[in-house]
């Protein structure tokens, strides 16, 4: 067989790759998400813009495993280039809501630190945008640089989530003035920090089993296990 035979059949075959790709994007991309970060995507449409960027147009996406997720009413999720063919996930989403598979009802007042951790993932609160960075590691998922923004609530996160219900990182949450007098309390209250424009805030080292993790306040004097995250809300 010659060479210009053989180009033919390159071409051919990497105008069928380009098809497939083309026309079945939405899907791959939708696969992709499901097997790297163990995540159940759905949505209403989906634009492919340049092969590596996808808007999506209510988007949801659920851990099954642990019955939490996150529902966007857009989303742009970009691919960085990396050695692998899709690399890591950049997200920017709009319109946002942490949900679970059983509704957990309103934040209600606190007077600990299960409170201030469990009320920005409450599934009443409505963030204006949540942006950041995942990238799948062995055992589960690295999220980098998260941020959500709301009326009363700023979240901030890093770290890892596993598979085996751990998690590592590092958390700051701002809440209004109004919203920190409403919902917290006692010792709860005494660990927030005063900060500018009368919001108020603290900073966590989150580690162990999700449903129980240790948590070590910045800049506090005390440590403590706190009580099932599951638990605290119901």
């Amino acid at each position: 067989m010659g060479p210009k035979r053989w180009g033919w059949i390159i071409l051919c075959i990497l105008a069928l790759v380009w098809s497939l790709w083309f026309f079945y994007s939405d899907k791959i991309i939708a696969r992709y998400i499901s097997v790297s970060y163990r995540l159940d995507a759905s949505y209403k449409s989906v634009v492919n813009k340049n092969f590596r960027e996808f808007v999506f147009d209510n988007l949801k996406l659920m851990d099954n495993k642990k019955g939490t997720g996150i529902l966007a009413k857009s989303a742009n999720l970009k691919t960085r280039s990396s050695s692998k063919f899709f690399g890591d996930m950049i997200f920017d989403m709009t319109n946002v809501r942490f949900i679970r598979k059983n509704k957990t009802g309103p934040a209600s007042p606190s007077n600990d630190l299960t409170g201030l951790i469990t009320t920005p993932f409450k599934d009443n609160w409505n963030y204006n945008k949540v942006s950041g960075a995942i990238r799948s590691i062995k055992g589960g998922m690295h999220i980098e640089d998260l941020v959500a923004l709301s009326e009363d609530i700023k979240l901030s996160f890093n770290g890892d989530i596993y598979d085996n219900d751990t998690i590592d990182g590092k958390i700051r949450v701002f809440f209004s003035k109004k919203l920190a007098d409403k919902m917290f309390g006692g010792f709860a209250q005494a660990a927030l920090d005063e900060g500018t424009d009368g919001w108020r805030s603290f900073s966590a080292d989150i580690k162990g089993d999700y449903k129980g993790p240790s948590i070590q306040v910045t800049g506090k004097l005390f440590r403590l296990n706190i009580k099932s995250v599951d638990a605290a809300k119901r």
